[in-house]
Protein backbone atom coordinates (compact mmCIF):
# COMPACT_ATOMS: atom_id res chain seq x y z
CA UNK A 1 0.00 0.00 0.00
CA UNK A 2 1.12 3.74 -0.38
CA UNK A 3 1.18 4.27 3.41
CA UNK A 4 3.73 1.27 3.15
CA UNK A 5 6.17 2.24 0.23
CA UNK A 6 6.13 6.11 1.79
CA UNK A 7 7.06 4.78 5.07
CA UNK A 8 10.29 2.74 3.48
CA UNK A 9 10.70 5.49 1.34
CA UNK A 10 11.53 7.91 4.09
CA UNK A 11 13.69 5.51 6.06
CA UNK A 12 15.44 5.41 3.04
CA UNK A 13 15.83 8.91 2.61
CA UNK A 14 16.96 8.88 6.33
CA UNK A 15 19.67 6.50 6.03
CA UNK A 16 20.94 8.66 3.04
CA UNK A 17 20.87 11.70 4.86
CA UNK A 18 22.74 10.19 7.66
CA UNK A 19 25.72 9.35 5.09
CA UNK A 20 25.37 12.76 4.16
CA UNK A 21 25.78 13.98 7.28
CA UNK A 22 28.90 11.64 8.40
CA UNK A 23 30.37 12.83 4.63
CA UNK A 24 29.77 16.30 5.74
CA UNK A 25 31.43 16.00 9.35
CA UNK A 26 34.61 14.94 7.05
CA UNK A 27 34.54 17.08 4.56
CA UNK A 28 32.51 20.13 5.22
CA UNK A 29 33.42 21.76 2.19
CA UNK A 30 32.16 19.12 0.06
CA UNK A 31 29.94 20.77 -2.26
CA UNK A 32 28.41 17.72 -3.46
CA UNK A 33 27.41 16.66 -0.31
CA UNK A 34 25.44 19.43 0.08
CA UNK A 35 24.15 19.50 -2.91
CA UNK A 36 23.36 16.02 -2.00
CA UNK A 37 22.12 17.04 1.52
CA UNK A 38 19.18 19.30 -0.71
CA UNK A 39 17.88 16.99 -2.79
CA UNK A 40 17.22 14.45 -0.35
CA UNK A 41 15.44 16.94 2.38
CA UNK A 42 13.41 18.14 -0.17
CA UNK A 43 11.86 14.78 -1.02
CA UNK A 44 11.73 14.28 2.73
CA UNK A 45 9.93 18.29 2.95
CA UNK A 46 12.02 19.42 5.14
CA UNK A 47 12.11 22.51 2.94
CA UNK A 48 14.02 25.38 5.03
CA UNK A 49 16.96 22.88 5.60
CA UNK A 50 16.98 22.35 2.17
CA UNK A 51 17.51 25.51 1.13
CA UNK A 52 20.48 26.00 3.52
CA UNK A 53 21.99 23.23 2.31
CA UNK A 54 21.70 24.18 -1.86
CA UNK A 55 23.13 28.02 -0.24
CA UNK A 56 26.19 26.08 1.18
CA UNK A 57 27.03 23.98 -2.09
CA UNK A 58 26.55 27.22 -4.24
CA UNK A 59 28.71 28.88 -1.66
CA UNK A 60 31.18 26.39 -2.05
CA UNK A 61 30.99 25.07 -5.50
CA UNK A 62 34.22 25.56 -7.34
CA UNK A 63 32.20 24.90 -10.38
CA UNK A 64 28.91 26.22 -12.42
CA UNK A 65 27.56 22.89 -12.71
CA UNK A 66 27.25 22.57 -9.08
CA UNK A 67 26.04 25.90 -8.83
CA UNK A 68 23.55 25.39 -11.33
CA UNK A 69 22.30 22.21 -9.52
CA UNK A 70 22.36 23.61 -6.40
CA UNK A 71 19.88 26.91 -7.82
CA UNK A 72 17.81 24.83 -9.63
CA UNK A 73 17.20 22.50 -6.66
CA UNK A 74 16.29 25.92 -4.46
CA UNK A 75 14.10 26.44 -7.68
CA UNK A 76 11.84 23.43 -6.82
CA UNK A 77 12.10 24.05 -3.01
CA UNK A 78 10.48 27.44 -3.74
CA UNK A 79 7.73 26.31 -6.05
CA UNK A 80 6.50 23.58 -3.66
CA UNK A 81 6.41 25.99 -1.44
CA UNK A 82 4.38 28.56 -3.29
CA UNK A 83 7.48 30.88 -3.13
CA UNK A 84 6.50 31.82 -6.96
CA UNK A 85 8.54 34.75 -7.35
CA UNK A 86 11.60 33.39 -5.44
CA UNK A 87 10.71 30.42 -7.54
CA UNK A 88 10.86 32.18 -11.16
CA UNK A 89 14.35 33.84 -9.59
CA UNK A 90 16.54 30.37 -8.84
CA UNK A 91 14.89 28.72 -12.34
CA UNK A 92 16.11 31.84 -13.44
CA UNK A 93 19.81 31.90 -12.02
CA UNK A 94 20.08 27.91 -13.30
CA UNK A 95 19.11 28.96 -16.38
CA UNK A 96 22.08 31.79 -16.65
CA UNK A 97 24.18 29.23 -16.05
CA UNK A 98 23.35 26.05 -18.54
CA UNK A 99 20.88 27.67 -20.71
CA UNK A 100 20.14 24.40 -22.12
CA UNK A 101 18.69 22.99 -18.84
CA UNK A 102 15.23 22.11 -20.23
CA UNK A 103 14.03 20.86 -16.53
CA UNK A 104 14.89 25.13 -15.45
CA UNK A 105 12.91 26.36 -17.94
CA UNK A 106 10.32 24.09 -17.27
CA UNK A 107 10.23 25.15 -13.83
CA UNK A 108 10.93 28.73 -14.98
CA UNK A 109 7.13 27.83 -16.75
CA UNK A 110 5.51 26.36 -13.55
CA UNK A 111 6.70 29.34 -11.10
CA UNK A 112 5.34 32.02 -14.44
CA UNK A 113 1.45 29.83 -14.37
CA UNK A 114 1.62 29.64 -10.40
CA UNK A 115 1.81 33.36 -10.68
CA UNK A 116 -1.08 34.09 -13.59
CA UNK A 117 1.61 34.67 -16.13
CA UNK A 118 0.35 32.72 -18.46
CA UNK A 119 1.81 33.87 -21.82
CA UNK A 120 5.31 33.84 -20.48
CA UNK A 121 4.57 30.38 -19.23
CA UNK A 122 3.63 29.19 -22.29
CA UNK A 123 6.62 30.66 -23.81
CA UNK A 124 8.99 28.88 -20.83
CA UNK A 125 7.31 25.95 -21.63
CA UNK A 126 7.80 25.85 -25.21
CA UNK A 127 11.70 26.49 -24.69
CA UNK A 128 11.84 23.51 -22.15
CA UNK A 129 10.06 20.98 -25.13
CA UNK A 130 12.21 22.22 -27.94
CA UNK A 131 15.12 21.41 -25.47
CA UNK A 132 13.98 18.41 -25.07
CA UNK A 133 11.60 17.82 -21.98
CA UNK A 134 9.42 15.27 -21.87
CA UNK A 135 6.08 15.50 -19.61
Amino acid sequence: NETGRRGDAMAAYTRALEIEDRELQENPESYIAWLDKGRILYRMGRYEEAIEAYDNAIRLSPESMGVQQAWFGKGEVYLRTGRDEEALEAFWQAIELYPLDYDAWHGKGEAFQAMGKRTEADMAFEVAEKLGYQR
